[in-house]
């Protein structure tokens, strides 16, 4: 199926608490599969999420995603911090 990379990258911006200032999502290799993506969120913290800590954010964002996306578009790939979003 496919899963637009901006709608979970919305719907992580929008959680209420801002936690991230910034995030990128890319399809990153599942484990049912040779071929199968996942996808993964890279995020910029905002200085309440560092407050916060990163497992308690990867917690309430991984809550949030899963209340407002489909099954199949959640980030079953998992999170990972950075200082800043480049291309």
């Amino acid at each position: 199926m496919q899963v637009s990379p901006t709608e979970i990258e919305d719907i992580l911006l929008a959680h209420p608490e801002k936690l991230i200032v910034d995030v990128c999502v890319v399809g990153v290799p599942g484990t049912r599969t040779s071929d199968e993506k996942v996808p993964r969120a890279w995020i910029v913290l905002t200085e309440e999420g560092r407050r916060q800590g990163e497992q308690v954010v990867f917690s309430k964002l991984d809550a949030w995603a899963n209340q407002n996306l489909s099954p199949y578009k959640r980030l079953r790939g998992g999170f990972e911090v950075i200082n800043e979003v480049s291309l």
